[in-house]
């Protein structure tokens, strides 16, 4: 209950419980009881799905999924505890990858955890499917980033008969798409379009806010790349550099700069809902 007042670790819990309730509690006894807490998971997740049917206007019909990553303090992995993508930038450590469901005002419904080594995309599934069988649901709605994309989850949420409304990879265009888009949105707040790529539905559009951060972002990385054909930084990998002949010289790769520049401002949708362009922009945001 603590938790619900003032969200802290556990040994700050204890703090915040005696001073502010006079509750003093010994925090091996909390940890002993952490099996205990987490053998009702189930019951748990049924109690806030069914509050949220009850005063959150929840109906399954739309819900939003994300992952992070837990490190330890620790340089010894297990089972669970492996070293994978850090989001911590901590490489060296242990880690535990966490995948959490919520309604759209951000209240948790499910989670699971994974080892520390599993995809981002592969925790999706799991955790969708078990939700739509244990509570028989009928229409569903996945929003998710990017990093949730791949072929195999989009058919699997196909197959599945679900809904879903996922972050697009630009990188996935052909050059010939990318000036097509561009031109068609035309830098313009508001602009959207929709295209067919390999059979899915995807939806552009474009935000000046967004043009704004992606230009500072490639133009801080093509003065990178810069000062290392200079010599002013060590010679190493960089997405604007490319080799060419035979000697292993460095140049600017001119032509994926140019396509970047096309891409500024401009994020893509897939979705398999027939819907307007904007309500599923809003949805996704």
């Amino acid at each position: 209950l603590i938790r619900l007042v003032e969200p802290a670790s556990k040994r700050e819990s204890l703090v915040l419980l005696r001073e502010l309730f006079g509750k003093s509690y010994d925090l091996t006894r909390v940890y002993k009881h952490l099996k205990t807490i987490a053998s009702r998971k189930d019951q748990i997740e049924d109690v806030l799905v069914s509050f949220a049917k009850k005063n959150l206007s929840f109906d399954f019909s739309f819900v939003l999924y994300d992952v992070t990553t837990l490190y330890f303090e620790s340089f010894t992995p297990d089972e669970l505890r492996k070293c994978g993508f850090s989001k911590d930038n901590k490489a060296n450590q242990p880690q535990i990858v966490v995948g959490l469901l919520v309604n759209t005002d951000g209240f948790p419904l499910s989670f699971n955890i994974f080892s520390g080594n599993t995809f981002e995309g592969h925790t999706m599934i799991p955790i969708i499917s078990a939700l739509v069988s244990k509570y028989k649901i009928q229409n569903l709605t996945v929003v998710a980033d990017s990093a949730m994309l791949s072929r195999e989850n989009i058919k699997s949420l196909e197959e599945s008969r679900l809904n879903y409304i996922v972050g697009f990879r630009l990188g996935y265009l052909s050059d010939e798409e990318v000036k097509n888009i561009s031109q068609e949105l035309k830098q313009t707040d508001g602009t959207s379009t929709r295209l067919s790529v390999n059979g899915k539905t995807i939806i552009y559009d474009f935000s000046s806010k967004r043009y704004q951060k992606d230009k500072s972002d490639t133009e801080k990385q093509i003065k990178k790349a810069k000062d290392i054909l200079e010599g002013n930084i060590a010679v190493k990998r960089h997405r604007f550099l490319v080799e060419k002949g035979d000697k292993k010289e460095w140049q600017l790769n001119q032509k994926l700069v140019d396509r970047t520049k096309l891409l500024w401002g401009i994020k893509g949708y897939a979705t398999n809902l027939n819907l307007p362009n904007q309500f599923i922009i809003n949805r996704y945001h």
